[in-house]
C-alpha cells in the first residue's frame, strides 16, 4: 500500500452494534433495528474492588474506501480524497457520498481496520432458532457467556501503551 492512486478500493473488518432506530410514516411512528458502526462500552468488574470498561460489538461488517484522487500539494503531506461507505453484518451496502480528505499516513491508518481491540459477541440472525441450554443430564444449565478465540479481535495499538 505504498502507492495510492485514483480507483483503489479497501476494504477492512468493522465493529457494528444493533440499534433501534424510530421512523415516522403515514401509520405513524415505527421502531426498526438496524445496524450501526462502532463499539459499545460496557463495564466490567474486576477483582477486588475495581471496574474497568470494555469494548463490544454485536457484529462484523465492513469498511469500504474508494479513492478519488490523491494530491501532494507543495511541502506539505501527501492528501487522498476517498469516499467511505459501510456494509453491515446482514449485507446492506450504506453510507453517505461525501468526499472525504486526509493525509496518506492517516488513510493507511484507517485502511487497515478499526484501530481498537473488541469483543464481538454475535447477536441472534431473524429466524434462527433459540438453542437449548440443557447439559446431558436433561437439567437446565445457565447460558454459558465465554468467547472463543475468533470473537475476541485485538489489533495493533496506535501509539504508546
Amino acid at each position: 500500500m505504498n502507492e495510492l492512486s485514483a480507483g483503489m478500493v479497501f476494504r477492512a473488518r468493522f465493529p457494528f452494534i444493533r440499534d433501534t432506530v424510530t421512523i415516522y410514516d403515514a401509520d405513524g411512528p415505527a421502531e426498526i433495528k438496524t445496524w450501526r458502526p462502532g463499539v459499545r462500552m460496557e463495564q466490567v468488574y474486576i477483582p477486588p474492588d475495581d471496574c474497568d470498561t470494555e469494548s463490544h460489538a454485536d457484529g462484523e461488517g465492513e469498511m469500504i474506501l474508494t479513492v478519488v484522487s490523491v494530491h501532494k500539494p507543495g511541502h506539505f503531506p501527501t492528501r487522498v480524497f476517498f469516499t467511505r461507505r459501510w456494509r453491515s453484518p446482514d449485507g446492506k451496502e450504506f453510507g453517505k457520498s461525501a468526499c472525504r480528505c486526509w493525509t496518506a499516513e492517516k488513510f493507511r491508518r484507517l485502511a487497515k481496520g478499526y484501530a481498537h481491540p473488541y469483543k464481538c459477541v454475535p447477536q441472534p440472525r431473524a429466524g434462527a432458532k433459540p438453542t437449548d441450554n440443557r447439559s446431558a443430564d436433561g437439567t437446565s444449565a445457565p447460558p454459558v457467556a465465554l468467547l472463543s478465540a475468533e470473537q475476541w479481535v485485538r489489533f495493533p495499538r496506535r501509539g504508546p501503551t
